[in-house]
Order: C-alpha cells, then structure tokens, then sequence
C-alpha cells in the first residue's frame, strides 16, 4: 500500500516499513549496547557500493532524477543490516529462504496469470483490472502516470 503524505509524493509502505525496522533494531541495538554491524567482505562490498552510487552523481546531467534514485536505493540498503544481525544461524538461513522462494513463486504466478489474462479476457478487460487493483499499492500520482502511459502487456502487431 502506498502512502500519499501530501500531493504529488507517493511513499511505499513497504519503504516506510524498512525504514521504521532499521530504526526500532537501532534503538534496541543501542540501548542494550547490543548493536552489531556485520563486518564482512559482503558488508563492505554494499558500503562501496552505495559510496560509487553516491559518486556518480558527480557526472549526472540530471541531478533531481540523481537524487531520487540515490534516495530510492538507501531506503532499501538499512534492511540488509537488520537481516545481516537477525539471521545468524543455520536454522534462521533456512527458514529466510523458504520464505524467499514461496513469495518468488507467487510473485511469478501472479506474472503468469497477468500474462494468461491478456489472451482470455482480452487487452482491455485485462488492463481494467489491473488499473483497479494496482491503484492502492502505487498511490495516488504514480498510478495516475501509469494510467495515462500504460505498459503492463504488450500488444504486438494489434
């Protein structure tokens, strides 16, 4: 579900939800003076990573564009922390990845029945009911751009 604080300015819930975990391990992490930040070769591969991401905005023409990329990609890069600390055994591994692999084939049902839908019911019977579905998770402006440039299916040759 999308979160619409004002006009024009879409939140995904599920950014917003990162973001309030990260904070609530940090809080925790630090009262308890328990806080323990992964210092692996995979850690500070993401830190060079995100400082490269960062960088390249030196040579952005467009900066606004720049800037709400870099903003989209650090309001996803906390979760990894809080799962780097919270998954540290081979039972929480495990179970982290069958939750993976289940969401990863309903999200892929879904695209096929997305892609099954287009041939049985039609492109505009299919189109209608993904414009009613999809409005709550993209907000109000996005889902507005998505309405008036449509590019869910595909429509080869008519």
């Amino acid at each position: 579900m999308a979160i619409n604080p004002f006009e024009g300015v879409d939140l995904a819930s599920a950014r917003v939800a990162i973001l309030l975990i990260f904070l609530a391990w940090l809080a925790i992490g630090l009262k308890n003076r328990e806080l323990r930040i992964d210092h692996s070769l995979r850690t500070m591969g993401l830190v060079s990573f995100i400082f490269l991401c960062a960088f390249s905005g030196l040579a952005a023409e467009n900066k606004e564009w720049f800037g709400r990329k870099l903003i989209f990609l650090l309001s996803v890069i906390p979760i990894y922390f809080v799962v780097s600390n919270v998954i540290n055994n081979k039972t929480r591994v495990i179970k982290l990845v069958k939750v993976l692999v289940v969401s990863g084939t309903l999200a892929a049902l879904v695209g096929i029945v997305q892609f099954i839908l287009q041939f049985a019911l039609g492109l505009d019977r299919t189109y209608f009911f993904w414009a009613t579905i999809i409005k709550p998770f993209l907000g109000n402006s996005f889902s507005e751009a998505v309405f008036k440039n449509p590019s869910w299916l595909v429509n080869i040759s008519g």
